[in-house]
């Protein structure tokens, strides 16, 4: 697409009510037209709040999480 093509894309969806299943490799655009990202991971669907850059920040949050919680999972079931 053409930047004028993309640029009245963008502010279509923008304004757009409805949902809808983007895919696509452009984050930027991603960044600029999405306010809801949702991921399916292993059989299990995340919601995530707001544009990619979020979606990317709460992701590791919850990566972090998980992998704490296992380590502290493993480090208990060790002392038993």
């Amino acid at each position: 697409m053409d930047f004028d093509s993309i640029d009245w894309l963008e502010k279509f969806l923008a304004r757009y009510q409805g949902a809808l299943l983007v895919v696509t490799h452009d984050r930027y655009f991603l960044d600029r037209v999405s306010n809801t990202i949702f991921e399916l991971d292993q059989g299990r669907l995340f919601r995530y709040s707001g544009n990619y850059e979020a979606y990317v920040q709460q992701k590791r949050n919850r990566s972090n999480r998980m992998r704490m919680l296992a380590t502290s999972n493993n480090s208990s079931i060790s002392r038993n």
